[in-house]
């Protein structure tokens, strides 16, 4: 026994809405993916600093060892 349904089909105001909806989805996922990727490049960027500060005192240090030999 084959029981057909009937299928109703949605009003074209139904899909703007959900097109709409599933667009201001996908741009609040880009907005917060961009703004962890900011964070993220801030924090490589403090630690290319320290690096660099670390590598300046170090050269320093071994300038002043070479002068009081």
């Amino acid at each position: 026994m084959h029981l057909s349904q009937k299928k109703t089909r949605r009003s074209g105001g139904d899909t703007v809405a959900y097109l709409r909806e599933k667009n201001d989805m996908v741009q609040k996922w880009k907005a917060e993916e961009l703004e962890l990727h900011k964070q993220h490049l801030k924090v490589e960027s403090r630690k290319q600093d320290e690096f660099q500060k670390q590598q300046q005192a170090m050269m320093q240090m071994m300038a002043q060892q070479q002068q009081q030999f």
